[in-house]
């Protein structure tokens, strides 16, 4: 098959002839996405053994949409490099479960792929593949305890951002909000965090009641690990 990795000629055909071999994988209205029976069975295990072990972690869902730093996020609330980064959109194509102990405290988080907006997913394979990533991560929602919405604090609330909050929100998820990339923002004082924080709020309306906010709002940075470790107390109040 002759391709180009820079234009992407031939890389459908390549992608039909990988996948010719491999079992069809349909929608299923019991497991609420696109999953196969054997990945079902695996999510179903593995909760299953988590239900079994008297020290329970904290379930955390970490939503998106691409390139807002959710993997970078990980890894440093992990401590280690096992989600991927990079800056190509779509690089997390699967829910990453990764548990890690802090101060005694058990927490299991699933790293999602980025939510995009329906405008930027072509059709065919693409489109298909979106889907598949959309509904693992409404998937790891209902997997989840608490959700953790991760937003770029130099790109503001977009559209799918607050349909993933308001999604958490009728789940009846706690949701903690990590506006990541602060490091990014020059002139940062008093008065310009407030007004971002009103800013990022007033994008998320399915967290607030009667206009309050009743999710946390941290802004934090993977990068540099600014008030990275305050999301644990966040979360564990969040699920209080």
């Amino acid at each position: 098959h002759p391709v180009s990795g820079i234009h992407g000629t031939g890389m459908g055909e390549l992608m039909d002839a990988l996948t010719a071999p491999l079992p069809r994988t349909v929608p299923d209205k019991a497991t609420d996405g696109f999953y196969s029976d054997e990945e079902a069975r695996e999510a179903a295990r593995r909760d299953a053994e988590l239900s079994q072990e008297e020290d329970l972690p904290l379930r955390v869902a970490i939503l998106g949409k691409p390139n807002v730093g959710k993997s970078s996020l990980l890894n440093r609330l992990t401590r280690s490099e096992r989600a991927i980064v990079s800056d190509i959109a779509g690089t997390t194509r699967d829910v990453i479960d990764q548990d890690v102990k802090v101060d005694g405290k058990r927490y299991l988080f699933l790293d999602t792929a980025g939510v995009r907006r329906a405008a930027r997913v072509g059709g065919g394979r693409d489109a298909a593949l979106e889907t598949l990533m959309v509904r693992r991560a409404l998937k790891a929602v209902k997997r989840s305890d608490v959700c953790l919405l991760v937003l770029d604090a130099t790109d503001g609330v977009s559209d799918q951002e607050s349909r993933l909050a308001e999604y958490a929100a009728e789940a009846g998820r706690a949701v903690v909000v990590a506006v990541n990339k602060w490091d990014a923002v020059s002139a940062k004082d008093d008065k310009k965090y407030r007004e971002a924080k009103r800013l990022m709020a007033s994008g998320l309306p399915a967290l607030a009641t009667g206009g309050t906010p009743w999710a946390d709002f941290l802004f934090v940075s993977a990068k540099t690990g600014l008030k990275a470790s305050s999301l644990f107390g966040a979360l564990d109040r969040a699920s209080a």
